[in-house]
């Protein structure tokens, strides 16, 4: 044993055994300078401790010494006060939507420092997450830490809590930084609770996905998408107040009483004398002549102009419908594999003797391309699903962060079609993409299931067509 794991063993007084597992022991510990600090012995010959030490972040647990000896792992890391996410779920039961962002921020700027040193934390959960006196946020226990290296073998042992651990963390593949993607949005999931029907759901499903080539592929794409879904928040209730203002302000002035004006003063009457004009004296006429009476006649009739000839009403004939062509692509779901974090769905998919599949990317599948020689005026779009079965209360159509509602038969239960019915005139071609979101996992029930897709319009022929649907395995 080297002199720095000696001194990491001998020259602190433990307090308090935290935790022990076949994976190491932490404990409390008094140093020389009287202040507590946290220690940890890991079994683990391959731990970073080069890459760790040094480590310090307003968000992160700061390691002060991080030695290797023999086949074990020294750690010293700084000790905060404060109470664990977990505690306050067990006080609580669950946080509002503001404070679950505000946690997973800073939460998302620990894990950027941490991917910026290419290490991945692996072990992101409520346990592992602190909360100070101040609203401070602080990821702790950096014992699962390892190296983020390209091409690298899985790993040799699975690290991480069930439940939050990424499915390649049990010996899958090799783990990198979509790992904690995944916990980060396990550990948002249990921190709304099972009630939460918000657009945070969207940020959730695209870090849980279990293939993560379908997830966030970093961090900072979740911090983006948290700050949308919080920007979003805010511009509503700016607008709903500024409503409320502009309406204010107009009751004010349509209800204030009039101002009183002071009566005109009456101008005073003058009298006056009637003054009697002459009365003119009509100019002599001459008498007609009987020739001129007899010419009078025909010199009307030479300035009266001849009566328009009467035009025959035309009817308008009607406008030639467009014609409708719908073209599909990518057709196919997967079924999802058996996995802790999905058993509530397995089941309940077992119990209608289904399976739960997802489509096989997060933005363009399944879509239906509509062609036409011109656009559309107010379109309606209709998805009838023969064997296969949804939950929700919105489809989306687009991606999980710019997106429209599409409308189902259903929407406190189980449906099977979906409808989308657009104001005004929309240009076309276009593609229209049904997209899984959280939440709407679907169901087989049929062995040949099959949509019908029908496309109306104002100004075009509607057109139906079927297409088989293929579900496959991952």
């Amino acid at each position: 044993m080297g002199h720095a794991a000696a001194f990491i063993l001998q020259k602190y007084t433990v307090l308090k055994t935290l935790k022990e597992s076949a994976l190491g022991t932490t404990e409390l510990v008094l140093g020389r300078d009287q202040k507590v600090y946290v220690r940890k012995c890991l079994h683990n010959a391959a731990y970073p401790v080069e890459a760790v030490r040094g480590l310090k972040h307003e968000n992160l647990s700061h390691i002060i010494h991080a030695v290797a000896a023999e086949d074990r792992a020294y750690l010293i890391e700084e000790y905060f006060e404060g109470e664990t996410l977990e505690v306050l779920l067990q006080k609580k039961g669950c946080l509002d939507e503001r404070s679950v962002i505000a946690i997973a921020e800073q939460v998302c700027e620990a894990l950027l420092y941490l991917h910026q040193h290419n290490l991945v934390h692996r072990d992101v959960k409520p346990a592992n997450i602190l909360r100070q006196s101040n609203g401070q946020i602080r990821l702790i226990d950096l014992g699962s830490v390892r190296l983020c290296t390209a091409h690298a073998a899985g790993d040799t042992v699975a690290l991480g809590t069930q439940g939050y651990a990424a499915p390649e963390q049990y010996g899958i593949e090799s783990t990198d930084f979509r790992a904690d993607v995944y916990a980060l949005g396990v550990t948002m999931k249990e921190l709304l609770g099972a009630g939460y029907e918000g657009r945070l759901n969207d940020v959730i499903d695209g870090c849980t996905r279990f293939m993560r080539g379908y997830r966030y592929d970093n961090i900072a794409k979740v911090k983006r998408a948290l700050f949308f879904v919080k920007y979003y928040n805010s511009l509503r209730m700016a607008g709903l107040g500024l409503l409320v203002t502009v309406l204010s302000m107009g009751a004010y002035f349509y209800l204030r009483p009039a101002p009183e004006r002071p009566l005109p003063v009456p101008k005073p009457v003058e009298e006056t004398v009637p003054v009697v004009a002459p009365k003119k004296q009509e100019p002599h006429q001459p008498k007609e002549t009987h020739q001129q009476a007899k010419a009078a006649p025909a010199d009307k009739v030479q300035t009266e102009k001849p009566k328009p000839a009467a035009q025959p009403k035309v009817t308008p004939q009607p406008q030639a419908k467009l014609q409708l062509e719908i073209k599909a692509a990518n057709l196919s779901f997967y079924k999802l594999p058996e996995h802790p974090s999905e058993q509530m769905l397995i089941d309940e998919a077992k119990a209608k003797r289904a399976w739960p599949i997802t489509s096989n990317s997060s933005t363009a599948s399944p879509n239906w391309e509509i062609i036409t020689k011109g656009d559309l005026i107010n379109p309606r779009f209709t998805f009838a699903f023969h064997g296969i079965a949804f939950k929700g209360r919105n489809m989306q159509y687009g991606d999980s962060i710019s997106q429209k509602s599409w409308s189902v038969d259903n929407p406190g239960g189980w449906s099977s079609t979906v409808r989308l019915v657009e104001k005004g005139t929309v240009s076309c071609p276009r593609k229209l993409h049904l997209v899984n979101v959280h939440k709407w996992f679907w169901f087989t029930s049929a062995a040949n299931p099959s949509v019908t897709v029908t496309v109306q319009a104002d100004n075009a022929e509607t057109k139906t067509k079927e297409y088989p649907i293929t579900i496959s395995d991952f």
